[in-house]
Parts: structure tokens; C-alpha cells; sequence
């Protein structure tokens, strides 16, 4: 189980582009510090990460709001 301290980690990283295109290479690379993270911290095993973002946007919000 994520905890909220994890969570508000995740958030604390620039993940929205700046820039045009590929341009924004530290964003880019925090997006994938960021699904990496969650991946492993939701104890997944089957190698598929798709919903795994939505699935913690809300968890993402309330850690922000705990902090």
C-alpha cells in the first residue's frame, strides 16, 4: 500500500512539459521517475501500466491535501 508521504513524493516532481515537443527532458524524465515508482509501490507484477496513473490521481490529490 502507498502512503501518503510516497505519494507526495511522486507529486513533488515536475511532470508537466514546458517546452515543445521532446524539448522538456527533465519533465519527461520525472514522468517515468513518477510511473516507475508507482508501479512498484502498487505491488504490481504482470508488467502492464496502463490505468496505473489514473488509479492513483485521486490517492495523489488527497496526499497533497494531507501535507
Amino acid at each position: 500500500m502507498i502512503n501518503n508521504n510516497q505519494l507526495a513524493g511522486i507529486d513533488s516532481l515536475r511532470a508537466e512539459c514546458n517546452l515543445p515537443g521532446a524539448q522538456d527532458v527533465e519533465a519527461l524524465g520525472n514522468r517515468l521517475i513518477a510511473i516507475n515508482w508507482l508501479y512498484r509501490l502498487s505491488g504490481r507484477t504482470n508488467g502492464i501500466y496502463t490505468g496505473l496513473w489514473k488509479q492513483y490521481q485521486a490517492k495523489l490529490a488527497a496526499a497533497k491535501f494531507d501535507l
